[in-house]
């Protein structure tokens, strides 16, 4: 495991440190005017919000441009890149101690960054992450999803069942002292699950019971473009991890295997998508019995289960 620079724990000292949020946006106007007022209304006040414009067409620069607060910083982008890569270039502009993410179509409650700097600031964690609600287009939740983690070393858990969502996650900006910490430009669809598993390879990670952002499902969350890359580009991940530390790997070996086993689950999703039954039928068949969660979809493949259905269980899963 990795130690900080004895000269990195002055951030500790400050008890208002300043929070760096990075909001990519790429046709983002439907829920950005609600997104942005969720950070002016935080109740914790040091903070930056660095918008990245992503070439974006629409109306998100306009609704940028109707706020007269000088923490709001605009940045738009030379040309149009991967998610990954977008990342990337914001989180170079930050200059907070703390860093957050919120996208667009998301809100934070207004106590999000006041209860998670403190939990940062006594607990010294390097990254921190909460429990989230799911809302409709209409901001109705759906349902609330309860993190099931204890703070700690947890990637043999996040393995198994990955339970972090971007928006609820706060880092310390030490972090980018090492090469790794960024967001791999070749990922469109997981960046930040490739980020958060690294980090949660090597540092011990703070879990917050509280319920500190409301997470948008919208129409195209699982829309078969980003189904067809999410085995190809989990597995990039895994295979960073498990080449970089065998030690690690050999640890945690019956959650490195289950994870590789769970891109041939992603692998039948899209082909479920693309109305593929036979060969998804293939991808899940010698996973079956693995997982209560696996053999249900071999199930509901192995009965032509229409596929409007299953993805529509899947989303609820």
């Amino acid at each position: 495991m990795q130690k900080l620079s004895i000269g990195h724990k002055k951030l500790i000292m400050n008890n208002t440190p300043l929070v760096s949020i990075l909001m990519n946006c790429f046709n983002g106007d439907k829920h950005l005017r609600e997104a942005i007022d969720s950070v002016i209304n935080q109740t914790y006040q040091n903070w930056e919000l660095i918008f990245w414009d992503n070439q974006s067409t629409d109306r998100s620069k306009e609704i940028f441009d109707s706020y007269n607060d000088p923490r709001l910083k605009y940045f738009l982008a030379n040309c149009h890149t991967d998610l990954g890569k977008a990342r990337g270039l914001a989180l170079k502009k930050i200059k907070g101690e703390l860093i957050c993410f919120l996208d667009c179509d998301d809100l934070y409650s207004k106590h999000k960054l006041k209860i998670q700097v403190s939990f940062m600031q006594e607990e010294k964690f390097l990254m921190s992450y909460s429990s989230v609600d799911i809302v409709n287009h209409y901001g109705k939740i759906i349902r609330s999803l309860e993190v099931k983690n204890s703070s700690g070393y947890m990637l043999s858990s996040l393995l198994k069942k990955y339970e972090i969502n971007m928006q609820t996650v706060m880092l310390r900006s030490e972090l980018l002292q090492y090469s790794w910490c960024n967001f791999d430009p070749r990922l469109t669809y997981s960046p930040d699950y490739d980020l958060f598993l690294q980090i949660a390879s090597k540092f011990p990670v703070g879990v917050i019971g509280d319920t500190l952002v409301q997470y948008r499902i919208v129409d195209n969350s699982l829309s078969s473009q980003k189904l067809g890359v999410v085995s190809r580009e989990m597995k990039i991940t895994l295979d960073k991890i498990f080449d970089n530390d065998k030690k690690l790997t050999k640890n945690n070996r019956k959650a490195f295997i289950y994870a590789y086993q769970k891109l041939n689950y992603y692998d039948a999703i899209f082909n479920i998508s693309k109305s593929h039954y036979q060969t998804a039928l293939r991808n899940i068949y010698p996973i079956r019995f693995v997982s209560f969660y696996f053999f249900a979809l071999y199930l509901m493949i192995l009965t032509m289960v229409p596929k409007n259905l299953i993805l529509k269980i899947l989303r609820r899963a």
